[in-house]
């Protein structure tokens, strides 16, 4: 550090020394003139006119000559200038201040050991001083001038020590706080160019590497890498589980492709620039990489699979970094709306899609806020007398700009959104404040299903929240219904399982819905604290025309009975389904070929 600190000195002062350097070249040239004219030993006149000309050389090259050459150069000629003072005039000549000031220059700009030497040769070529006094006796013979000899050998030394300490005391609180200031400045760099958890540049590092690509005309494509769930994995475990994720997706991207830049842009997304020339070879470098991340990818205790949202842009010449982000974002934007797609392509048409897919998040958001969502409902039918036995609950809405919005549509953006949790107690405060009514209209008290997406009932406090509501609405837990789908199960089990316990401990029951078309994990009818199972309406729709579906439907149906579980079947469109369902002894029936749903 210290060496760098000198160094950093003398370029400070580099152009000082040719100033310096010139103005010494043109005083000797003048002091020889002077001393030559006037009765004064030759030798200085000499001396001065090999000074100049040494000084002059050094000026005129100076770009070739370094900066502590320079340094030498001017300390060594009031050292030369001095001693030779001392020689032809004894002790009251000046060379005593020339020795300080070239020892003074030496510990400024030079390194301690080296200032040492050059006050050490001082020293030594002062005792020399005295010595040369009995060889060479002069006018001014110093060897007759013992005394005035002691005191100035006594005041260089005592000059020598006091600079040395006080310099280079000086210099280190001086390196001490420069060291502190590059630190600070490195840290300033990380944070201003560097994301804090992956160690990955981040979107300005990478805004300035990819604005130099296209500047020089560099073809390439950008392609984001988008987390799908991982609002999910922070709600199931916890943020360190979360930021354990970025790391490694990070790491592992870094390692596939040294070649390729990599940048983690927001919370969720990584972007790659690839200087690939078809799409061919990028969708085939994405590909490899997904193949390698499923192998490679490991953290303890989570089951949960990383899926990625990946859209592609390829660069066109004349782009900028913010046209090409832009496009990019669009792409993403469109990614995140649509389940199971893998790659997207930006393409001019997206435009106009995305902007239709941006205004139904903006209405949806809207619509949760003021609660403008309404229920209907659709009966769930014994399977005999087809009398209602009890009532699924399905959310509707209406918008002043969209219309009617299908489920379809607007649950997914809800999920997407992260407004689950908001939503599903907008529904649940319904479904409660109309409970009343339902038994009204039926004359008896009737079984309600609530659909409850995972993140509502993983939030935390969703036990807690239904009690409260319980209680608010007078509403006998006994009919009320929760049914959950097979997504759930890729959560904490255990914690799964403890809330359907309280809940069924409050005397709510428990519905698995949509069963065989996810996990379908046997032991999880086994392990959890599940009343009702639902047959998903895709196997329904094949039972009259496929055998092996219809020998599917009746394993599920007597894996139910083993269990003591209730069974519903859902989607009964036709007259030939309710009756095969009969003869396979499921219990309750659903669909349109029993009731539409409806409101109250």
């Amino acid at each position: 550090m210290k060496d760098n600190y000198n160094n950093l000195i003398l370029r400070r002062v580099e152009r000082h020394f040719d100033k310096i350097i010139q103005i010494g070249c043109i005083a000797s040239f003048c002091s020889a003139i002077i001393l030559y004219s006037v009765n004064i030993n030759r030798l200085f006149t000499y001396l001065n006119i090999i000074m100049g000309f040494v000084l002059l050389s050094i000026s005129l090259l100076k770009k070739y000559i370094s900066d502590e050459t320079k340094m030498y150069v001017t300390m060594i000629i009031p050292f030369i200038i001095g001693y030779t003072s001392f020689i032809d005039g004894g002790f009251e000549s000046g060379g005593l201040s020339l020795l300080m000031i070239s020892n003074a220059l030496a510990t400024l700009f030079l390194t301690r050991r080296k200032s040492l030497v050059i006050g050490g040769m001082t020293v030594l070529m002062y005792i020399s001083l005295y010595i040369i006094g009995f060889i060479l006796p002069t006018d001014t013979d110093v060897v007759h001038e013992l005394s005035l000899w002691i005191i100035q050998f006594f005041i260089l030394l005592i000059y020598l020590l006091v600079v040395n300490l006080m310099v280079y005391a000086v210099k280190d609180y001086l390196c001490q706080n420069i060291e502190e200031l590059e630190d600070s400045i490195d840290k300033i760099y990380e944070l201003a160019y560097f994301d804090s958890l992956t160690g990955l540049m981040n979107l300005n590092l990478f805004s300035i590497e990819l604005k130099r690509k296209l500047a020089n005309g560099d073809d390439g494509f950008l392609v984001v890498f988008n987390i799908q769930n991982l609002h999910l994995i922070n709600s199931i475990y916890n943020d360190n589980i979360g930021d354990q994720v970025l790391v490694d997706v990070a790491h592992l991207l870094n390692d596939f492709d040294h070649n390729a830049i990599i940048s983690r842009m927001s919370g969720s997304e990584f972007a790659v620039w690839l200087n690939q020339k078809s799409d061919k070879n990028v969708i085939k470098w994405i590909d490899d990489f997904k193949k390698i991340f499923s192998i490679k990818f490991k953290i303890k205790n989570m089951t949960i699979k990383i899926e990625f949202h990946t859209v592609i842009t390829k660069s066109k010449k004349g782009d900028s970094f913010d046209l090409l982000i832009r496009r990019t974002r669009l792409a993403l934007t469109h990614a995140k709306t649509i389940d199971g797609l893998d790659n997207v392509f930006y393409t001019d048409s997206l435009e106009e899609l995305v902007c239709k897919e941006e205004l139904l998040k903006e209405r949806v958001r809207l619509a949760v806020t003021e609660k403008s969502f309404y229920c209907v409902y659709q009966g769930k039918h014994d399977v005999t007398s087809h009398q209602i036995m009890g009532l699924e609950t399905l959310a509707r809405w209406e918008d002043s700009v969209l219309g009617q919005v299908s489920p379809d549509k607007f649950i997914p953006v809800i999920e997407k959104m992260g407004l689950a949790k908001v939503f599903g107690e907008v529904i649940i405060n319904k479904v409660f404040s109309e409970y009343k009514m339902i038994c009204n209209k039926y004359n008896q008290d009737v079984s309600v299903a609530i659909n409850i997406s995972p993140s509502h009932l993983l939030s935390g406090n969703f036990t807690n929240s239904v009690k409260a509501l319980v209680v608010e609405y007078d509403i006998p837990t006994k009919y009320i219904t929760f049914e959950i789908t097979e997504e759930v199960f890729i959560c904490n089990l255990e914690q799964v399982k403890e809330i359907l316990d309280d809940l069924v401990s409050l005397g709510f029951s428990i519905s698995l819905d949509d069963f065989g078309s996810g996990y379908s994990s046997l032991k999880y009818l086994a392990y959890l604290n599940i009343q009702e199972l639902k047959i998903d309406k895709s196997f329904i729709d094949k039972i009259l025309l496929d055998s092996k579906v219809l020998r599917l439907v009746e394993m599920i149906v007597n894996l139910a009975k083993h269990y003591n579980l209730k069974v519903v079947a859902e989607g009964v469109e036709k007259e030939e389904q309710a009756e095969l369902l009969k003869d396979l002894s499921c219990d309750l029936l659903q669909g349109y070929w029993l009731t539409y749903p409806t409101e109250l």
